[in-house]
């Protein structure tokens, strides 16, 4: 071998030799330790100062940062807490309506209860000649002075009707001047005389309605007032009817002069004066009701010329009226049917009295004529009689 190629082999030797050991060297964990300083993170985040003793190990500090009493925060903030985004869009679903009115042509669900009644009677058309209906739905809040038309049925589904203290609900209109009868004369058996009238109102049923006032004084109010006079007599009401409704509250539940009329299967209560009054009636059928009458003083029921509280009152000339299968319900000094004056062909029967009032009273009040053409028999809690 050449002297050159042995030179460039040992150097190549002492080349591979020095890099091995180096090698070693650095990557043994002994040697390195002390050559390197470490960091520790204790428990409480905090960074603990590397040792600078080579001989020392690394420990980690579980003792909590010491916190002086004054250093106490009085109110802890609680963090804030994000609000997720909505996965879906809300969707605003509107509350059902208060009351709804419908005729065949109008509809109302909003605004005042008693303008929205009389927008649908006055939707009605002017020239109909038989009843049409009017649909109410829901809770009407002060309800007053209705102005009544003919041909009309009120029919409540669920229809509650409020009152407004000394108003009456439904009324006859005012300003109507032209009637279809005028001078109509009504001749009475057994009486030789003739009343003249004219016929204000026809054709008018209120069927399934809840008709309620404030329980306190009701001086004046009526649910429904078909009363009206003029210098020629009476404003009669033709074929007025009221069906399966309820009166609570009021100084009377109605008050008219109804011809060919019904009213049955109501629940008359809590009224002041009378749960229903007609002054005069002909070709009425009062059946299958309830008149609760709440206690009157025994000042009121003796003192002449003074009415007490009465549940169904017929006064005047009442004919051919027939009074059946009703409960009447009477308190201390309060008169459950009272039969007064002037009345002509009045039967009673199969009718409910219970209570400590008086079941009937017959002609207390002062007036012209006599009881006459009264039959009252087959009744529970009266016994039986008749002024012929």
């Amino acid at each position: 071998m050449s002297k050159h190629k042995l030179m460039y082999l040992i150097i190549i030797f002492s080349f591979c030799l020095t890099t091995v050991t180096f090698s070693l060297l650095h990557n043994n964990p002994a040697i390195t330790k002390s050559n390197h300083e470490t960091t520790s993170l204790n428990v409480a985040g905090n960074i603990e100062n590397p040792s600078r003793n080579s001989n020392s190990s690394t420990q980690i500090s579980y003792d909590l940062p010491t916190i002086e009493f004054n250093d106490i925060p009085t109110e802890t903030p609680m963090p804030s807490t994000p609000t997720p985004a909505p996965t879906t869009i809300p969707t605003s679903i509107p509350s059902s309506p208060v009351f709804n009115v419908t005729t065949i042509n109008y509809q109302c669900t909003t605004g005042d209860s008693s303008s929205a009644i009389q927008n649908a009677i006055d939707s009605l058309p002017e020239n109909r000649t038989e009843p049409m209906s009017i649909t109410l739905q829901g809770v009407f809040n002060s309800v007053q002075n209705i102005l009544l038309e003919d041909n009309i049925n009120f029919i409540g589904q669920n229809a509650v009707l409020i009152a407004v203290n000394n108003t009456n609900m439904f009324t006859l209109n005012p300003n109507k001047t032209t009637f279809s009868e005028i001078h109509k004369v009504f001749n009475i058996d057994g009486y030789d005389r003739q009343f003249v009238d004219w016929i204000n109102l026809h054709n008018v049923t209120f069927q399934s309605i809840n008709f309620q006032h404030p329980i306190e004084s009701a001086s004046g109010d009526y649910a429904i007032n078909c009363f009206q006079s003029n210098s020629t007599g009476w404003g009669i009401n033709d074929n007025i009817n009221i069906f399966n409704s309820t009166f609570n509250g009021f100084y009377s539940g109605f008050y008219g002069l109804p011809i060919n009329s019904r009213f049955e299967n109501n629940v008359f209560s809590n009224y002041t004066s009378n749960g229903f009054m007609l002054p005069y009636g002909f070709n009425i059928t009062i059946k299958n009701n309830t008149f609760d009458t709440p206690a009157t003083s025994l000042e009121v029921l003796s003192y002449p010329g003074n009415y007490p509280t009465i549940g169904l009152h017929l006064l005047d000339v009442n004919v051919s009226c027939i009074v059946s299968n009703n409960t009447f319900i009477t308190n201390d000094y309060s008169v459950g049917l009272a039969v007064v004056s002037s009345t002509g062909n009045i039967t009673v029967t199969n009718n409910i009295f219970i209570g400590d009032g008086q079941p009937i009273a017959v002609d207390f009040y002062p007036r012209p004529f006599s009881t006459e053409g009264l039959y009252v028999y087959d009744n529970i809690g009266q016994l039986d009689f008749s002024v012929p």
